[in-house]
């Protein structure tokens, strides 16, 4: 059994060089706008949210030009620097290392998407049954009380 190819793009490797530091700083933000005391102070708060809007943007132009999802390259980034940073300090990350570890992450949202999924099938049907139980038992409430004797 002979090994995989390697995964050559000149590009992709170019991207995720020029693109990480803009994936990091969104994630930063993200981190920055989650907290609410910075909804307060809405001049910072509304700056933010457009330097987030213009690295997004940078990020889907450079996906358009690889004809890929912005949100997929975005991932690809991502997870290209998890690896180096735990790569003590080599810098090139092997595209088919990526490749296995974009797969496994894919395959993990896959499964945890059908498991909520299942899970919100269920919390409808148990729904739909209280919402039954407690229309009937309005009604019932509604026949004793006009039943009563008076």
């Amino acid at each position: 059994m002979t090994a995989p190819a390697p995964i050559i793009d000149p590009d992709l490797e170019d991207a995720i060089q020029v693109l990480a530091p803009m994936e990091r700083r969104i994630r930063q933000i993200e981190d920055i706008l989650a907290d609410p005391d910075h909804i307060k102070n809405y001049p910072n708060f509304a700056r933010m949210l457009r330097e987030r809007a213009d690295l997004r943007e940078s990020i889907k132009i450079r996906a358009d030009k690889l004809n890929l999802d912005a949100r997929a390259l975005a991932l690809i980034v991502r997870e290209a620097e998890k690896v180096r940073s735990k790569q003590r300090g080599r810098q090139h990350v092997p595209l088919s290392k990526l490749l296995t570890i974009v797969a496994t992450a894919a395959e993990y949202a896959r499964i945890e998407r059908a498991e909520l999924h299942a899970e919100m099938l269920a919390a409808q049907e148990r729904a739909a049954v209280s919402t039954h139980r407690s229309i009937g038992l309005a009604k019932a409430v509604e026949y004793l009380e006009a039943s009563r004797a008076g």
